[in-house]
């Protein structure tokens, strides 16, 4: 397989409630359906999928959209279309997503192979082989690998970022509550979450802060809470406050960075 690669943009910084209800339309500029949610692999924190709600009014179904499918990788404004390389006649008879089931390795191969893109978890990076899915143009791919994998596969989660909402975060030795998962943060071009955005409760005086989800020590599904046990209370109290209703910026987030003495990832 001939594989097309083209350089990369480093991406801005978009909050998903930014993406929630953005229009996407097809190669030929029509709209072919809306964002209603997003699912991200919780082992490397990276969107998977836009599940597109497609349809009319009395026939709507939900569908993936995986983002080797996009055209626009970089997401410059708030009301900025979702620009897909299908066309609405392909958008509407990709496979139906279940709305009770989890996301399967069988669905997705099924898709994958519907689309002709390639598999993102054949490789270590964010995107199997490739650190974006815009650095490939898509080719049918073969499934030799499949059964390697099987393994490493079965161990992998796909999780809906509406359903996080509302998740409490902890933090320090006594892994106490911080506050409420209200919002995460989404590097267009990678689609890697690379942030958690939380309303902190009193002991914060009410302030929206913001936590890197490379500095998650642990998630528990079944409680609702995702833990950050590195980071004491008196530090995370001290940390610059987001302003929730402006775009995340690189400026504020190289302040971030400093405030809690971390390394930069875009150093990595």
């Amino acid at each position: 397989m001939q594989t097309n690669i083209v350089e990369p943009v480093e991406g801005s910084l978009v909050a998903t409630r930014e993406l929630i209800d953005r229009e996407l339309r097809d190669a030929n500029n029509v709209k072919c359906g809306t964002v209603n949610d997003l699912l991200f692999e919780d082992e490397k924190w990276v969107i998977r999928y836009l599940v597109a709600l497609t349809g009319g009014f009395f026939s709507r179904e939900k569908v993936l959209v995986s983002p080797f499918l996009l055209r626009n990788q970089h997401i410059a404004e708030p009301d900025e279309p979702l620009l897909t390389k299908l066309t609405k006649a392909s958008v509407d008879s990709s496979p139906p997503l279940d709305a009770e089931a989890p996301v399967s390795r069988q669905y997705e191969l099924e898709l994958a192979r519907h689309h002709e893109y390639p598999h993102y978890w054949h490789g270590k990076n964010l995107w199997g082989l490739i650190s974006s899915p815009g650095l490939i143009e898509n080719n049918p791919v073969e499934d030799a690998l499949h059964e390697e994998r099987m393994e490493e596969i079965r161990h992998q989660h796909i999780r809906s970022v509406n359903s996080l909402m509302s998740y409490n975060a902890f933090a320090g030795v006594d892994n106490e509550e911080v506050g409420e998962i209200v919002d995460f943060i989404v590097e267009s071009g990678t689609w890697a979450i690379r942030h958690v955005v939380i309303r902190a409760g009193s002991w914060y005086e009410g302030k929206t802060i913001v936590l890197s989800t490379d500095w998650v020590s642990g998630i528990s599904w079944e409680n609702e809470q995702i833990s950050f046990n590195s980071l004491s209370h008196a530090v995370i109290k001290a940390a610059p406050e987001y302003d929730y209703d402006a775009r995340f910026s690189r400026p504020f987030e190289k302040e971030l960075f400093d405030h809690y003495e971390k390394n930069y990832y875009w150093h990595v």
